[in-house]
């Protein structure tokens, strides 16, 4: 343990004189004689030896002050307090942020994709019947559509369903990207739906933050500041 000077060991004593919060307002007083403590004092009442001292709060307090240990070295000031609506207010900002980002980029991403297609009338050939593992069956259409080259190109849709969506022979919009047509597709509102899924929900997603941020504003404007001291009437 790090030693000190009787010098300094009596300036700490000396400052232990002043009423301390965590002593409820005690008064510490420490006698030296060379070096060493000779007697103890505790609100006025001496004691010989720290024994003898029958609080072991106030005992523990006067050992530490006698090898030069100070409550006040290990005192961390208190750093300032963050209102909890401005960090309400930083988060929804930033999630809505983030959310808003995502969308744009989603429908940027779609929206190229979508204008690199082609559209063309097809028709259904045939209709394929397959059951996935749980043994849910559904219908996948074969469709014909014709090239720009007038090459015809016949291609199984890679999304099925039950009951079947189309019937035999049944004329059908075609879109494809040229150059891959073997990913080609039959134009329908819930296959716009799914690829924009990404952009609906982030964009729903980035609006609910939104709202919640002005939702906070105004909560904070009706709530009183609870620090603010009210004003005394003038005499």
């Amino acid at each position: 343990m790090k030693r000190t000077s009787r010098s300094e060991r009596q300036q700490r004593a000396a400052r232990s004189a002043a009423p301390r919060h965590p002593r409820a307002g005690k008064q510490y007083t420490i006698r030296w004689q060379g070096d060493e403590p000779v007697g103890y004092e505790v609100d006025g009442v001496r004691y010989k030896t720290l024994d003898d001292v029958p609080d072991p709060a106030d005992r523990d307090k006067l050992m530490s002050l006698a090898v030069g240990i100070d409550d006040d070295d290990f005192a961390i000031p208190a750093g300032p307090s963050i209102p909890l609506d401005r960090v309400l207010l930083t988060v929804f900002i930033g999630v809505a942020v983030l959310m808003l980002a995502i969308a744009v980029y989603s429908a940027t991403v779609v929206g190229r994709g979508l204008a690199r297609e082609q559209e063309t009338s097809g028709e259904v050939l045939d209709l394929i019947v397959r059951r996935d593992d749980s043994g849910t069956q559904y219908t996948y259409p074969i469709v014909q559509f014709t090239l720009p080259d007038g090459t015809r190109k016949t291609v199984e849709m890679r999304e099925g369903s039950w009951p079947p969506a189309y019937e035999q022979f049944e004329p059908v919009t075609v879109r494809y990207n040229p150059a891959f047509p073997e990913g080609a597709y039959v134009k329908s509102f819930s296959d716009t739906l799914t690829r924009y899924t990404v952009t609906l929900v982030t964009g729903i997603l980035a609006v609910a933050f939104v709202l919640a941020t002005l939702l906070t504003v105004w909560v904070t404007k009706q709530v009183p500041d609870i620090d603010a001291q009210p004003e005394e009437p003038a005499e």
